[in-house]
Protein backbone atom coordinates (compact mmCIF):
# COMPACT_ATOMS: atom_id res chain seq x y z
CA UNK A 1 0.00 0.00 0.00
CA UNK A 2 1.47 3.51 -0.96
CA UNK A 3 0.70 4.80 2.49
CA UNK A 4 2.77 2.55 4.19
CA UNK A 5 5.66 2.95 1.92
CA UNK A 6 7.16 6.22 3.91
CA UNK A 7 10.06 6.23 2.02
CA UNK A 8 8.71 6.70 -1.61
CA UNK A 9 5.50 8.27 0.24
CA UNK A 10 6.15 10.81 3.16
CA UNK A 11 3.08 12.36 2.63
CA UNK A 12 0.41 10.22 0.89
CA UNK A 13 -2.32 12.54 1.61
CA UNK A 14 -0.41 15.53 -0.31
CA UNK A 15 0.53 12.93 -3.05
CA UNK A 16 -3.46 12.20 -3.35
CA UNK A 17 -3.98 16.00 -3.43
CA UNK A 18 -1.30 16.99 -5.56
CA UNK A 19 -2.61 14.25 -7.33
CA UNK A 20 -5.93 15.74 -7.51
CA UNK A 21 -4.78 18.98 -8.58
CA UNK A 22 -3.38 17.32 -11.91
CA UNK A 23 -7.07 16.41 -12.98
CA UNK A 24 -9.14 19.67 -14.55
CA UNK A 25 -11.85 19.75 -12.16
CA UNK A 26 -12.81 23.32 -14.31
CA UNK A 27 -14.17 20.47 -16.80
CA UNK A 28 -17.82 19.52 -16.58
CA UNK A 29 -17.51 15.87 -17.11
CA UNK A 30 -14.13 15.69 -14.50
CA UNK A 31 -16.40 17.22 -11.86
CA UNK A 32 -19.47 15.61 -12.46
CA UNK A 33 -17.72 12.61 -12.29
CA UNK A 34 -16.41 13.36 -8.88
CA UNK A 35 -19.71 14.65 -7.53
CA UNK A 36 -21.29 10.90 -8.92
CA UNK A 37 -18.93 9.69 -6.49
CA UNK A 38 -20.14 11.58 -3.16
CA UNK A 39 -23.80 11.69 -4.31
CA UNK A 40 -24.55 7.41 -5.74
CA UNK A 41 -27.94 7.45 -4.41
CA UNK A 42 -28.58 10.24 -6.73
CA UNK A 43 -28.79 11.89 -10.48
CA UNK A 44 -25.99 13.74 -11.05
CA UNK A 45 -26.00 16.91 -13.43
CA UNK A 46 -23.53 19.28 -13.96
CA UNK A 47 -23.79 22.73 -16.12
CA UNK A 48 -21.01 24.87 -16.52
CA UNK A 49 -22.84 28.53 -16.32
CA UNK A 50 -20.50 30.95 -16.87
CA UNK A 51 -21.04 34.51 -14.60
CA UNK A 52 -20.45 37.49 -15.60
CA UNK A 53 -19.59 40.52 -13.14
CA UNK A 54 -19.12 43.71 -13.33
CA UNK A 55 -15.67 44.92 -11.44
CA UNK A 56 -15.28 48.69 -10.31
CA UNK A 57 -11.71 50.27 -11.74
CA UNK A 58 -11.12 51.88 -8.51
CA UNK A 59 -11.37 48.27 -6.49
CA UNK A 60 -8.16 47.25 -8.74
CA UNK A 61 -5.15 46.84 -6.97
CA UNK A 62 -1.73 47.14 -8.68
CA UNK A 63 1.39 46.46 -6.65
CA UNK A 64 0.75 48.06 -3.31
CA UNK A 65 -1.17 51.13 -4.93
CA UNK A 66 -5.16 51.76 -5.65
CA UNK A 67 -6.11 53.27 -8.96
CA UNK A 68 -8.64 55.95 -8.85
CA UNK A 69 -12.27 56.40 -10.01
CA UNK A 70 -10.43 58.51 -12.70
CA UNK A 71 -7.95 56.20 -14.27
CA UNK A 72 -6.43 55.11 -17.74
CA UNK A 73 -8.11 52.00 -17.28
CA UNK A 74 -11.89 53.15 -17.17
CA UNK A 75 -14.33 52.82 -14.55
CA UNK A 76 -15.63 49.13 -15.15
CA UNK A 77 -14.91 46.05 -16.56
CA UNK A 78 -16.96 43.39 -17.15
CA UNK A 79 -14.97 39.24 -16.52
CA UNK A 80 -16.48 36.22 -17.06
CA UNK A 81 -16.17 33.58 -14.17
CA UNK A 82 -15.95 29.87 -14.13
CA UNK A 83 -19.19 28.34 -12.59
CA UNK A 84 -20.68 25.36 -12.24
CA UNK A 85 -24.76 24.37 -11.82
CA UNK A 86 -24.72 20.91 -9.61
CA UNK A 87 -28.33 19.77 -9.74
CA UNK A 88 -28.73 16.54 -7.55
CA UNK A 89 -31.88 14.68 -8.08
CA UNK A 90 -33.56 13.20 -5.15
CA UNK A 91 -36.69 10.39 -5.70
CA UNK A 92 -37.84 11.36 -2.07
CA UNK A 93 -37.20 13.76 0.52
CA UNK A 94 -35.53 11.53 3.13
CA UNK A 95 -32.25 8.86 2.64
CA UNK A 96 -32.52 5.50 3.72
CA UNK A 97 -31.70 6.02 7.12
CA UNK A 98 -34.53 8.88 7.22
CA UNK A 99 -32.62 11.98 7.35
CA UNK A 100 -33.44 14.95 5.13
CA UNK A 101 -31.62 15.02 2.19
CA UNK A 102 -30.75 19.03 2.59
CA UNK A 103 -28.74 18.17 5.72
CA UNK A 104 -27.42 15.11 4.54
CA UNK A 105 -26.02 17.19 1.21
CA UNK A 106 -24.67 20.19 3.09
CA UNK A 107 -22.87 17.65 5.81
CA UNK A 108 -21.35 15.91 2.41
CA UNK A 109 -20.20 19.13 0.25
CA UNK A 110 -18.75 20.64 3.89
CA UNK A 111 -16.92 17.14 4.52
CA UNK A 112 -16.27 15.65 1.34
CA UNK A 113 -16.38 17.87 -1.75
CA UNK A 114 -15.75 21.57 -0.74
CA UNK A 115 -11.92 20.47 0.77
CA UNK A 116 -10.90 18.95 -2.40
CA UNK A 117 -11.71 22.56 -4.38
CA UNK A 118 -10.19 24.85 -1.69
CA UNK A 119 -7.20 25.58 -4.26
CA UNK A 120 -9.96 26.21 -7.38
CA UNK A 121 -11.74 29.37 -7.96
CA UNK A 122 -14.94 28.48 -8.75
CA UNK A 123 -18.52 29.92 -8.44
CA UNK A 124 -21.04 26.95 -7.70
CA UNK A 125 -24.68 26.65 -7.70
CA UNK A 126 -25.84 23.27 -5.72
CA UNK A 127 -30.02 22.64 -6.52
CA UNK A 128 -31.92 19.67 -5.04
CA UNK A 129 -34.26 18.60 -7.02
CA UNK A 130 -37.32 15.98 -5.11
CA UNK A 131 -39.47 14.16 -7.53
CA UNK A 132 -42.03 13.24 -4.62
CA UNK A 133 -43.01 15.92 -2.67
CA UNK A 134 -46.20 14.67 -0.81
CA UNK A 135 -44.47 15.15 2.83
CA UNK A 136 -46.70 17.39 5.30
CA UNK A 137 -45.19 20.07 7.39
CA UNK A 138 -43.73 19.14 10.65
CA UNK A 139 -42.43 21.92 13.11
CA UNK A 140 -39.37 20.24 14.67
CA UNK A 141 -35.64 20.77 14.06
CA UNK A 142 -35.37 18.82 11.03
CA UNK A 143 -37.78 20.46 8.95
CA UNK A 144 -36.83 23.33 6.58
CA UNK A 145 -38.93 26.23 5.95
CA UNK A 146 -39.93 25.96 2.03
CA UNK A 147 -38.80 22.41 2.51
CA UNK A 148 -42.28 20.57 4.04
CA UNK A 149 -45.41 21.02 2.11
CA UNK A 150 -48.99 21.39 3.02
CA UNK A 151 -50.46 18.66 0.81
CA UNK A 152 -49.65 17.49 -2.21
CA UNK A 153 -47.29 19.50 -4.71
CA UNK A 154 -47.83 18.99 -8.14
CA UNK A 155 -44.56 18.70 -10.22
CA UNK A 156 -40.62 18.37 -8.30
CA UNK A 157 -39.81 20.44 -5.26
CA UNK A 158 -36.84 22.61 -6.49
CA UNK A 159 -34.29 23.44 -3.39
CA UNK A 160 -31.37 25.87 -3.49
CA UNK A 161 -28.78 24.34 -1.17
CA UNK A 162 -25.73 26.59 -1.43
CA UNK A 163 -24.43 29.21 -4.19
CA UNK A 164 -21.48 31.09 -3.61
CA UNK A 165 -17.55 30.88 -4.41
CA UNK A 166 -15.39 27.30 -3.16
CA UNK A 167 -12.09 27.83 -3.12
CA UNK A 168 -10.02 30.80 -3.16
CA UNK A 169 -12.14 33.50 -3.30
CA UNK A 170 -9.99 36.21 -5.06
CA UNK A 171 -9.92 39.50 -2.95
CA UNK A 172 -10.84 42.17 -5.58
CA UNK A 173 -14.03 40.32 -6.88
Amino acid sequence: MPEDNSWFFPDWNKTKREYLSLTALDSTSTFSHLCQLFFPEMRVEVKKCPRVINQQRSSAKLGSAFLGKMSFLGEKKKQTMSSFRLMLTASSGCNEEGLPWPKEIKQRLQGLLFPLLVKKDLYLTVVLRIKENSDRAILSKESYLGYSKLGKGKGPLHISLFSGYVGGLKESL
